[in-house]
């Protein structure tokens, strides 16, 4: 388990026993675990944690916990930027809530009770899978910011289409990027060219819309990751709709949905920002 030693993971369980029988079956495979009893404590560590430059393989937490349950946590953190892989741990009584998760972009759970062993597993298919999305992540990322090709951005202005890209806002201070047709390296090198000028100007909450993109290049992948981090040094926030099955796919093989918001439709979008759980 020599691949495992030092991944940190976080666990927030309310129960004592519980709590105790998991952070010593993980430090016994390598981990470095930190447990709590709350969702608020919990927060706190994961959020120390990241300011000082620290991320953490993966956030193990119990839906119903005193002071602040699983989806509050989660929310908390991805309100702070912070899109840790997470595995949700339910018990009877808590689908209602698995379901608000799952709605929310959670992905992995685990029903009580469980085998410590199919724990185990579950938690070495997820830091796998992190791995590998950071790997491929950094190799887009890397690959974009070689491009340095000089762009005329022309009228880049609200309600313009520039070389498939249209711009418009939404409330309350969000920037829209319709991809109009096919994200080919053209659109794509304009939408890097016209989304970071909207950076430099001020704008922190941006969004990609692939609705009406029937193509999705890997350079337009590449952009997409490479904003997403240009928001993130500015304190800021990207999300994505993406309409298409084949579009969300790609991006569940980047695991992306755990680094930025992703949304089907714009409706769903829109949903987030009535019910205040979107923002930065």
């Amino acid at each position: 388990m020599s691949e495992v030693i030092k991944r940190r993971i976080v666990v927030a369980e309310d129960e004592e026993g519980i709590r105790n029988i998991l952070v010593e079956a993980l430090e016994s495979e390598g981990y470095n675990v930190t447990g709590t009893s709350d969702g608020s404590m919990a927060l706190k560590i994961v959020n120390t944690m990241y300011s000082e430059g620290k991320h953490i393989d993966l956030l193990i937490s119990d839906i119903k916990m005193p002071v602040m349950n699983g989806i509050e946590l989660i929310e908390n953190l991805e309100k702070r930027g912070i899109f840790a892989p997470v595995l949700v741990l339910t018990g009877y009584g808590d689908k209602e809530l698995l379901i608000e998760l799952l709605r929310r972009g959670c992905r992995d759970y685990l029903d009580k009770p469980f085998k410590l062993s199919d724990l185990i597993r579950r938690v070495e298919t997820v830091v796998i899978r992190e791995d590998e999305a950071r790997g491929k992540i950094a190799e887009y990322i890397a690959k974009v910011e070689k491009a340095r090709n000089p762009v005329n951005l022309g009228e880049s202005r609200i309600g313009a289409v520039n070389r498939g890209v249209a711009v418009r806002k939404i409330e309350p201070s969000w920037l829209i990027l319709d991809i109009v047709g096919e994200l080919t390296e053209d659109t794509a090198t304009m939408l890097r060219a016209i989304a970071e000028d909207n950076v430099d100007k001020g704008a922190r909450k941006v969004i990609v819309n692939l609705t009406s993109s029937g193509y999705f290049s890997s350079y337009g992948m590449g952009v997409i990751v490479y904003l997403w981090k240009r928001l993130t040094e500015a304190k800021g926030q990207l999300s994505l709709i993406t309409g298409d099955l084949r579009i969300r796919q790609k991006i569940d093989e980047l695991n992306l949905s755990r680094v930025m918001r992703v949304f089907d439709s714009e409706n769903d979008f829109k949903s987030a920002l009535s019910e205040g759980w979107l923002s930065v």
